[in-house]
């Protein structure tokens, strides 16, 4: 009776697998069917995207769809969420250099684009790296300004303008 039992059980795990694998398969295809037809040009379709990406991302680096045999449908769908995956990134990295080159705008709409691009580094789990670039981008440029208005070179060009200012000043008020 053991021996009947186990064979039953190693049975029923074997389908129990065989079932999630074929759940993820399913929601890999349709993760997958999802992305057909987006434009990077428009925030909402970026982020959803995005977020696809990351479900497809993670599905596709579980044992069960990378280790062991290859299955065809998952073989097939890898290359293009690839391709998906870094052009969405592409698009986030140019928004953000984009957002960062417009000297912190206040305008509502470099508010809209840059809380869309932060939403597309959250999905895909790459928010800290995206943040972290963004505020060394602000530490160089502060750097680089207040190095061009420190500079030794600029303190005495102002110091000499502000003599001569004081002098012609000094002149033309005692006549």
């Amino acid at each position: 009776g053991m021996q009947r039992m186990e064979k039953a059980t190693k049975r029923l795990s074997r389908v129990l697998q065989l079932s999630e694998t074929l759940k993820m398969i399913l929601r890999l295809q349709f993760e997958a069917s999802k992305l057909e037809g987006f434009y990077l040009d428009d925030l909402r379709d970026l982020t959803r995207a995005a977020a696809s990406v990351a479900v497809i991302e993670d599905l596709l680096s579980k044992p069960e769809l990378k280790d062991g045999p290859k299955i065809d449908i998952v073989e097939a769908i890898r290359p293009e969420a690839r391709k998906t995956g870094a052009a969405v990134r592409k698009a986030a990295a140019d928004l953000l250099s984009r957002h960062e080159g417009m000297n912190a705008s206040s305008s509502s709409t470099a508010v809209i684009q840059l809380g869309a691009t932060l939403q597309v580094y959250f999905h895909l789990g790459e928010l800290p790296q995206a943040a972290w670039s963004a505020v060394n981008h602000a530490v160089m440029t502060a750097e680089r300004i207040t190095n061009e208005f420190l500079s030794p070179t600029t303190l005495a060009n102002l110091t000499e303008a502000a003599t001569t200012e004081a002098k012609l000043a000094s002149g033309s008020g005692k006549k």
